[in-house]
């Protein structure tokens, strides 16, 4: 399970490159929704997203406004659980939650909803999204609790599925991801829980499993959060 945070902290001033920055602390008296967050993400606008268990929170810099569900209304966000979340390379907003996955429109100021629980290429296997990551190619890549790997095409408007199938050892090692990165190279790391981390070879869409170094004291198998090092080509951190 992913660690949630008890509370916000930003930096807002930093002192010098050699200094650590100051913190402010933020909670729902400050008009959070709620004080578990699993999901922080910056827009281009520079507005920060906040994913709680109660909505997403976007923040300006002096005040939190809260989206939440309305079951009145299609265009708004599907669940008040919020497990990830990401902004795109052409200021989208994508966000997870346990009732499926959905994107922000910023010109219109409302959430594009995908189907779940669909066994087809018109959206995600499970509604329960637990990671999002976007590729150099525009690609939305969405990892679910159960059933394996979503990849969203925005050209054709269609969802590829990628699942653990135990008659081949090149497919994913698991079906419930915790965690989706994108390399210097571009390559996509996943983490799937209980059964080890991944590495998506593009030209045969197959997946090759990371071992765990000699002398790991944490099995790679019991790991959720993943990211890619900036500075190191082909570097991932699990």
């Amino acid at each position: 399970m992913k660690n949630a945070f008890l509370s916000l902290f930003l930096v807002i001033e930093l002192i010098s490159p050699a200094q650590s920055g100051r913190f402010r602390h933020f909670t729902t008296d400050d008009g959070l929704a709620q004080n578990s967050i699993f999901a922080i993400a910056q827009d281009k606008q520079g507005f920060l997203w906040v994913g709680t268990q109660d909505g997403i929170c976007r923040y300006d810099g002096f005040n939190f406004i809260r989206y939440g569900p309305d079951p009145d209304d299609s265009t708004s966000l599907p669940g008040n659980s919020v497990k990830s979340m990401i902004a795109d390379s052409k200021g989208n907003i994508w966000i997870g939650t346990r009732s499926g996955l959905c994107r922000y429109n910023p010109d219109k100021n409302n959430f594009t909803r995908f189907p779940s629980n669909v066994e087809s290429d018109k959206g995600t296997a499970s509604p329960i999204i637990m990671a999002i990551a976007e590729d150099r190619n525009g690609r939305i890549w969405v990892g679910t609790l159960d059933k394996g790997l979503n990849c969203y095409d925005p050209a054709n408007g269609k969802f590829r599925n990628f699942r653990h199938d135990d008659k081949t050892s090149t497919s994913l090692q698991g079906n419930d991801v915790r965690g989706l990165a994108i390399d210097n190279k571009g390559e996509l790391w996943i983490t799937t829980w209980g059964h080890g981390t991944s590495h998506y070879i593009e030209s045969s869409s197959s997946f090759e499993m990371i071992p765990n170094r000699p002398g790991e004291s944490t099995p790679l198998n019991s790991r959720g959060a993943i990211c890619c090092d900036k500075k190191e080509i082909g570097r991932a951190h699990v």
